[in-house]
């Protein structure tokens, strides 16, 4: 083979390879508004991440006697470590695990709870999700939160309705 066709058998080859990644991740579904909307709520209702987290899940908390969670609108996660994080929690700080069987076996970060000394053990969430739960507050947090920047008074007004006090530091009076 002289190395023309060699050359161009290379580009064809990458140029199949790239058509055939393209075509992989368009097969891979965008989160559907049923599951950010269903996210919202177990964000919201079930699993109280705005406790730690704020309502707008920027890391100003909402709830006094809790601890306080990090800014989700700055960090740039992926689906797959926010998806182990919720499951798991986090190991030496206060973030919760919310799958029942986390530590039980070495589904979470590859250890079972008695591999943590005592007090880097995570606390175990009030409410366990199951993992159709865990994948819509992805979803949401991926189609809404994750790298949104600051909160808007729109997000606010969604959330408090309209004329809600706790939107005036975003410019709307209360």
């Amino acid at each position: 083979m002289n190395r023309s066709n060699f050359n161009r058998a290379v580009k064809t080859g990458i140029a199949a390879w790239v058509a055939a990644v393209f075509a992989v991740i368009m097969m891979v579904p965008a989160a559907s508004a049923q599951d950010v909307d269903f996210g919202y709520r177990i964000y919201k209702d079930k699993a109280e991440c705005w406790a730690c987290h704020g309502w707008a899940a920027d890391g100003l908390k909402d709830d006094p006697r809790s601890p306080p969670g990090p800014s989700l609108r700055e960090t740039a996660w992926d689906e797959e470590s926010l998806t182990e994080v919720i499951m798991c929690g986090r190991p030496g700080a206060l973030m919760p695990y919310h799958d029942k069987f986390a530590y039980t076996d070495t589904r979470c970060y590859g250890i079972v709870m008695t591999d943590l000394p005592v007090n880097q053990r995570p606390p175990m969430a009030i409410q366990t999700l199951q993992k159709r739960e865990v994948a819509a507050l992805v979803a949401y947090l991926m189609a809404t939160v994750v790298m949104a920047g600051e909160v808007t008074l729109e997000e606010c007004v969604n959330y408090w309705g309209e004329g809600a006090q706790a939107c005036q530091r975003l410019g709307a009076g209360g």
